[in-house]
Order: C-alpha cells, then structure tokens, then sequence
C-alpha cells in the first residue's frame, strides 16, 4: 500500500519468490483487476505449471493458471484470504480481466491452451464470467 503523506510503500499481500511456505507462493501474478463496488481485487496468477500445493492432487497436471479474487476491506491479508475464482484449462492462461461497468460480469481471455485438451478447452477464447450479486 502507498501512503500519500509519508510517501511509503508497505507490503499489502506476501506470496512472491522467496516466502518460506511454498505453499502460498504466487508463482507469477500476470494481471490484476479491481471491484469497486464490492472493493474486491481479482488477481490472474499463471503459477507456470506448479501449484505449490494449492491444488488438489488429481488437479495438479491439469492446471497452470488459476484467478483469485481478495476482500480488500481486510486490514491485514494473507493468502489463505484468496478465494479461488477460475481454474484454466492445462497449458492455458487468462489475461486482461476487466469488469463491465455495473460489475455484474468479469471478462477475461484463456489463451494458448493445450491441443492436447478436450474440447472446448484447446481453444483460445473470450470468457464472460456473470452472476455477481448487486
């Protein structure tokens, strides 16, 4: 978090390289986005073909990039505050969340993922992921 009056920066959520608990390392965050009706922050992680643990072990060679959302009203958060949003198909990533106007519906792309999936999930496509409360 930036504070304007001091002109300090602080740690708002650890879970970078490094962190002692590979469990809740976030491999490599490619995108976030922003709720400003429910103060929500969804973060797009491509966890570049590890979980760290997060996934269930029938998931682990079936995913390699997972969506989050975060309450930002905590004042203090931690990993174990992420709620798992979306589960791409192997060998894809989503990019470029952007929320409609009214926050009702999230849309993301799922690029590249494996030929090797069923369909429809080898293909490419524009997701438009609805039904968030008012």
């Amino acid at each position: 978090r930036f504070d304007p009056q001091t002109n300090r920066l602080s740690v708002f959520l650890e879970g970078g390289a490094g962190v002692a608990d590979e469990s809740i390392h976030l491999s490599n965050p490619d995108n976030i986005s922003l709720d400003t009706k429910r103060n929500l922050l969804v973060i797009q992680e491509d966890i570049v073909g590890r979980s760290h643990g997060r996934m269930p072990a029938h998931a682990q060679d079936r995913t390699i990039n997972e969506i989050y959302v975060l309450d930002l009203s905590k004042d203090n958060p931690t990993l174990d505050d992420l709620q798992r949003l979306v589960v791409a198909p192997r060998g894809a990533e989503t990019t470029g969340s952007v929320w409609t106007p009214d926050f009702s519906t999230l849309f993301f792309n799922v690029q590249h993922p494996s030929p090797a999936n069923e369909s429809p999930y080898k293909k490419p496509c524009t997701v438009a992921l609805t039904g968030f409360g008012k």
